[in-house]
């Protein structure tokens, strides 16, 4: 983060874009561009949200293969091998766990429209 540039997802940049018109459309006199108002979005995240979200955010991006590659790398012997398996796997059960939609093909849907 050297250049001070960050890449913002589409759905960010939308919502951005979005927060700019509706601030600029009041008659508030307001002098801002969309750095600006990110800049001024995560200061006041981090003053009053970030110790409160933070789990949150820990849980939406927990790396479970890094956190395997360190618990078996831990692991000494084979009951050492043993236990950290179990201990993963009983942390990675209790992780948020984002799940991917799976794409169904039009042939592949429960009910044809010939069948409804």
């Amino acid at each position: 983060m050297n250049s001070g540039r960050i890449a913002l997802n589409e759905a960010a940049k939308r919502d951005t874009k979005l927060m700019l018109q509706n601030l600029l459309e009041d008659e508030g006199h307001v002098r801002l561009n969309a750095s600006k108002l990110v800049s001024w979005i995560v200061c006041e995240f981090y003053k009053d949200l970030f110790e409160k979200k933070k789990e949150v955010i820990k849980k939406t991006h927990f790396n479970h293969k890094e956190f395997l590659k360190k618990a078996l790398s831990e692991a000494q012997n084979e009951d050492d091998l043993k236990k950290v398996l179990e201990n993963a796997l009983h942390s990675v059960s209790t992780k948020h766990v984002k799940r991917r939609k799976r794409k169904v093909s039009s042939d592949q849907k429960i009910y044809s429209t010939n069948q409804i």
